[in-house]
C-alpha cells in the first residue's frame, strides 16, 4: 500500500480552492465588465434587418415619404438633423424630431423602458452618404437563439459550478482533517493522559498508511516499550523481595550450623583431634554451599543485566563431554549413586562457549544429584536430530510435581516440598542455565517428571 500522504491532500485541496476562487473572482469581473454589452448583436441584427434597410433606403432615394413597409417588428427612421421620417414606434411620431443621443442608446436603459425588445441601429446609405439613421426594436425571441433567462443561467453556470466545487472541497478537507488529525490526535491526548497517571490499557486504533499513522505506531510502540518496562520494574521489585526471601533462608542455615560447629569447638564440645577434623569438614561444607550460592546469585544478576559473558567458538563436542562425564563420574559415584553414560558420544562440530555448556551440565547434575534416592541412578544420554545436539539427564529421584514444572526454570523458584526437607539450593541454577543454552541459541525443558524420576534435556545448534 502506497503512503498516503495528509500534507499533500491538504496541500491538493488548498490550490483547488484557491484556482476555483481566482477562477470566480476573473469570470465573475468579465462579466460585469461585459455586462453593457447584454448580448453579441451586431451580427444578429444585421442579418433580421438588412432586407427591410434596403427598401427604406430605396424609399429615401426616390423621394417616397410614405414608404409604409409591413415588417414583423417596430422601426422608425431618422434624418440626420433629428427629424423622424417615419415610425411605427409610439416613441418616435412622424416629423417629430428626436433626441439623437436617446436613439444611438445600446445599454440597459433601452432594454428596461421596453422590457421583451433590444434595440438595433443601422445608418441609411445612399450613394455612399449616410442620409439618417434606422432604428428596430426587435423582439428578444426573435433576436436570440436561446431566452434570455437560459442565457443569463448559462453564463453564471461556471460560478454556480465553482462554487460547489469550493463548498465540496471545503467539506473533504474537513472531514480529513477531523478523520486524520482531530480523531488521532484526542486518542493520543487520551493516552498519553493515561500513561501519566500509570494506565497503559488505552489502545490506539488509528492504522492508516499516513504520517500521522506512522506517529501513531511509533507512540504505540513507545506505549508497549513503558508497559513492558513497567512490568519489568514491578516484576524486578517482586524478585528482589524473593531473593531476600531466598537469601535470609539458605543463608541463615548454612551460617546456624557454622555458628554451631565453630562454638563447639571453642566451648570443647569436641576435644579429640577426629571430632574437631569431622566438624571442620563439615564448616567447610557449608562454607562451600555459601560460596556456591553467592556465585549463583551473581551469575544471576549478569544474566538479568545481559551482561553474562558468552563467548562462541567452534569446536568438537565428543571430547569435551567425555572430560566433564569422568569428571562428574567422580562425584556421583562417591554420593553412592549409580551413574550410566555411553561410551560413544557424537563427536559434532558446535560453536559454544565451553565454559558456560559446562557450567549447564553441572548445574543439571548437580540438581539431579540433590534430589536422588539412596541408590539411586543418574543417566545421561545424547541424540543427534540433525538440528540439534540433544543431551538427556535422568534420575531416580522424587520427580517434580505436574503443578511446578512449568515454574521450575523461573529465577527462585523451588518446589514446596524442597524447602520442606531443607534440599540446601538458591532456585537459580535452572535459571541460569536456561539462560546460557538459549543464548546459544538452544533450547531446555523437562521431558518427564513422576515419583519415578525426571528427565531434563536441552539441546545445542549443530
Amino acid at each position: 500500500m502506497n503512503k498516503q500522504s495528509i500534507a499533500l491532500k491538504v496541500k491538493v485541496f488548498t490550490l483547488s480552492v484557491i484556482v476555483l476562487v481566482a477562477f470566480v473572482i476573473i469570470y465573475s469581473t468579465k462579466l460585469i465588465y461585459n455586462k453593457n454589452s447584454f448580448y453579441p448583436t451586431v451580427n444578429k441584427g444585421r442579418l433580421l434587418t438588412s432586407s427591410i434597410k434596403i427598401s427604406v433606403e430605396e424609399a429615401l432615394g426616390s423621394n417616397n415619404s410614405e414608404f409604409p413597409l409591413k415588417t414583423d417588428f417596430p422601426y422608425a427612421a431618422i434624418g440626420l438633423n433629428g427629424k423622424v421620417l417615419y415610425s411605427s414606434i409610439s416613441i418616435y411620431e412622424k416629423d417629430a424630431v428626436a433626441n439623437l443621443n436617446e436613439f444611438m442608446e445600446y445599454d440597459n436603459k433601452a432594454s428596461l423602458q421596453q422590457p421583451g425588445l433590444i434595440k438595433y441601429t443601422t445608418p441609411l446609405i445612399i450613394n455612399s452618404n449616410q442620409v439618417g439613421t434606422a432604428i428596430f426594436l426587435i423582439p428578444k425571441e426573435d433576436f436570440l437563439s436561446t431566452s434570455p433567462k437560459l442565457v443569463t443561467f448559462r453564463d453564471v453556470l461556471p460560478i454556480i459550478i465553482a462554487l460547489s466545487a469550493i463548498i465540496i472541497l471545503i467539506i473533504l478537507t474537513y472531514i480529513l482533517l477531523k478523520k486524520d488529525i482531530l480523531l488521532p490526535l484526542d486518542s493520543l491526548n487520551e493516552s498519553a493522559r493515561r500513561i501519566l497517571k500509570g494506565d497503559f490499557t488505552y489502545e490506539i486504533h488509528y492504522d492508516y498508511d499516513t504520517e500521522m499513522g506512522v506517529f501513531c505506531h511509533d507512540f504505540e510502540a513507545m506505549r508497549d516499550e513503558l508497559k513492558f518496562s513497567k512490568k519489568k520494574e514491578i516484576s524486578i521489585k517482586v524478585s528482589e523481595k524473593e531473593l531476600l526471601a531466598c537469601l535470609s533462608h539458605d543463608i541463615k542455615t548454612p551460617l546456624t550450623a557454622i555458628h554451631g560447629y565453630v562454638s563447639g569447638i571453642k566451648d570443647g564440645i569436641v576435644k579429640d583431634k577426629a571430632g574437631i577434623e569431622n566438624y571442620c569438614i563439615i564448616i567447610l561444607n557449608r562454607v562451600k554451599m555459601l560460596s556456591k550460592l553467592l556465585e549463583d546469585i551473581l551469575e544471576h544478576s549478569k544474566a538479568e543485566l545481559n551482561k553474562m559473558n558468552i563467548s562462541l567458538v567452534e569446536f568438537y563436542c565428543g571430547d569435551f563431554f567425555k572430560d566433564i562425564l569422568d569428571d562428574l563420574s567422580v562425584e556421583i559415584t562417591s554420593k553412592e549413586i549409580h551413574f550410566i553414560f555411553p561410551d560413544k558420544i557424537p563427536n559434532l562440530l558446535l560453536n559454544g562457549d565451553k565454559k558456560r555448556l559446562s557450567q549447564v551440565m553441572y548445574n543439571l547434575v548437580s540438581n539431579s544429584i540433590k534430589y536422588s534416592r539412596e541408590d539411586g541412578s543418574i543417566s545421561i544420554y545424547f541424540e543427534n536430530t540433525g538440528r540439534y545436539l540433544n543431551v538427556y539427564i535422568k534420575d531416580t529421584g522424587m520427580g517434580i510435581s505436574s503443578a511446578d514444572i512449568p515454574y521450575i526454570f523461573n529465577k527462585f523458584y523451588r518446589a514446596e516440598k524442597c524447602r520442606n526437607q531443607n534440599i540446601p539450593g538458591s532456585g537459580l541454577g535452572l535459571s541460569i542455565s536456561k539462560y546460557i543454552v538459549e543464548a546459544h541459541g538452544g533450547f531446555i525443558n523437562c521431558v518427564e517428571s513422576s515419583l519415578n524420576g525426571t528427565i531434563i534435556c536441552f539441546g545445542i545448534p549443530i
